[in-house]
């Protein structure tokens, strides 16, 4: 704006002259003729004019000078102002420049840094990815080798009880086997217990009839002990006897005839019950077998009123015919 304002000023000054310089060649050209007398009579008044133009040129060259050095003054000031301001900011644009350059730098240096560092995270991360596909394929291992444990388990334990079902099996078996080789007894809680459960028919007149069916020693020492548990029960008379016949027997049986009473059904059956409470084996109650041919008698004992020594000893007396207790070899 300064600049502009400046050219214009000179321009009107530059007019001004080149009108003055003008309007003096012409005073002076009048001054010359009209010194050599030469001047004509109708340029008189003219040339007073155009000194007079001359004069009021003069002044409005003084003027015209004199505002131009004023303005031109000022506009120095304004220039000057301008230029400290400008200088100012270019002072301060050329230091945000160099703190730019500097940050620019810096920056620079960051993204060099972050590069290195990014480098550095890449084959980080590159390791870690690595170190982790080394990891799920150990892991990959240790599931399939989990597997193969649990499957290894599941056949181990299928096998253990396989194996124990084997070993109860084989406890069993031996239990059996030490049953089929030991002796059979009746023991005191076994006699207790039998008590207990024909009390209902203790003090009652009941008369039985044992036999041993083809007996060894074990038979008879079974049937032994068996008399003298159901001949302890008050009013019980038992007579125990041996026979051989053609058709074996097996285990313990309570025979009772087709024909018998209610009563003799209610006592066979309470027999057969109170073996079984005490865990002794017995069936029955059942239908006698048929006897096949008896080839020999044995000795036999008795108790009660069957007993020669009892002072209750009645030799007419006989045991009921619908009711036997029969000890075959051992099962």
């Amino acid at each position: 704006m300064s600049e502009a304002a400046t050219s214009m000023a000179l321009d009107i000054s530059e007019i001004v002259l080149l009108v003055s310089g003008a309007l003096l060649f012409f005073g002076a050209l009048g001054e010359y003729l009209e010194d050599h007398n030469r001047l004509p009579q109708w340029m008189r008044w003219p040339k007073l004019i155009f000194e007079i133009i001359v004069a009021v040129s003069l002044a409005g060259e003084l003027i015209a000078d004199g505002g131009v050095f004023v303005f031109s003054h000022h506009l120095q000031k304004l220039e000057g102002a301008d230029i400290e301001a400008l200088q100012k900011k270019a002072t301060k644009a050329l230091s945000d420049s160099t703190s730019a350059l500097d940050k620019a730098k810096s920056a620079a240096d960051v993204a060099d840094t972050a590069k290195l560092e990014s480098g550095n995270a890449k084959d980080t991360a590159s390791a870690a990815e690595s170190v982790a596909r080394a990891a799920q394929q150990e892991a990959n291992a240790f599931a399939r080798d989990i597997a193969s444990a649990k499957a290894d388990a599941s056949e181990a334990k299928m096998l253990l009880t396989d194996i124990r079902q084997l070993a109860a099996e084989a406890k069993a078996s031996a239990a059996e086997s030490a049953r089929k080789v030991a002796d059979r007894h009746v023991t005191p809680a076994q006699r207790d217990r039998i008590h207990k459960s024909l009390v209902r028919w203790s003090g009652r007149d009941i008369r039985l009839y044992m036999v041993s069916v083809n007996g060894d020693g074990e038979m008879w020492t079974y049937g032994s002990e068996l008399l003298n548990a159901l001949g302890s029960i008050p009013g019980w008379s038992l007579k125990f006897s041996g026979q051989s016949r053609n058709i074996g027997l097996s285990g313990l049986s309570i025979r009772i005839e087709p024909l018998a009473s209610e009563s003799d059904r209610a006592l066979a059956n309470g027999l057969v019950s109170a073996l079984h409470d005490a865990g002794l084996q017995a069936s029955g109650p059942e239908p006698p077998l048929p006897y096949g041919s008896i080839m020999a008698g044995g000795g036999g004992l008795a108790i009660g009123v069957f007993n020669p020594q009892d002072p209750r000893f009645d030799p007419k007396a006989i045991p009921n015919q619908n009711i036997a207790i029969e000890i075959g070899q051992k099962k």
